[in-house]
């Protein structure tokens, strides 16, 4: 911590009150589990959102993308938004997803574009695998 921080403990019930009082944080809430609910930083790589992204990901490169140095670019054909549509996915899982992605250096996104760095990892996740 930069600055002097107040940690305070709440009971279930207190807890339940604070998410009635306050809905909005009830998907900050959930997101945060997905991510964290196994203990270490890899789970979020095995959710349904992290899976149907890395698919359409090395789908849309492998049929539209074309070859750069780095990897397979491919423009994205809508925004994130519609993308989460098509998906059954939450918008900000989809941003969430392409971050950690972009984080691991297996994607790298441009204003339209999408540059696959490592097929192989997206691969892995697409299938339900851990990547390395």
């Amino acid at each position: 911590m930069l600055s002097e921080t107040r940690v305070r403990f709440l009971s279930g019930l207190e807890f339940h009150r604070f998410l009635k009082r306050r809905p909005m944080y009830i998907g900050h809430l959930v997101t945060y589990i997905e991510d964290h609910a196994h203990g270490d930083a890899t789970p979020f790589l095995l959710t349904a959102a992290s899976r149907k992204v890395a698919a359409f990901l090395l789908q849309s490169a492998q049929t539209d993308g074309h070859e750069t140095g780095e990897g397979l670019c491919l423009e994205l054909p809508m925004t994130l938004g519609e993308l989460s549509t098509v998906l059954f996915v939450r918008a900000e899982r989809v941003e969430n997803v392409f971050d950690r992605f972009e984080d691991r250096h297996w994607i790298y996104r441009g204003q339209r574009t999408v540059t696959v760095l490592d097929e192989a990892a997206l691969q892995a996740i697409s299938q339900g695998s851990e990547a390395n």
